[in-house]
């Protein structure tokens, strides 16, 4: 929620050097977690991604998880 509605906070945890906020996210994302964890670190991912600053940040990370997913899909589900 903050992250979402406190824009002066999203952008200091964004280019937080300590936090890496977006690198543990997508990260989490690829772990084995349950589906309803995964769809709130999407809310949080998306919610970064609303900030200019951030969006390229967010862009490449979800292009890569994107073209694995698909990927994954044609191999099991083809």
């Amino acid at each position: 929620e903050v992250v979402k509605g406190n824009p002066t906070a999203r952008q200091a945890m964004a280019e937080s050097a300590t936090w890496h906020p977006l690198d543990v996210l997508f990260g989490l994302l690829l772990c084995p977690v349950p589906s309803s964890l995964k769809a709130e670190l999407l809310n949080c991912i998306s919610a970064f991604a609303t900030e200019p600053n951030t969006a390229a940040k967010v862009h490449t990370p979800c292009t890569r998880i994107y073209n694995i997913f698909m990927y994954i899909t044609q191999y099991y589900y083809y």
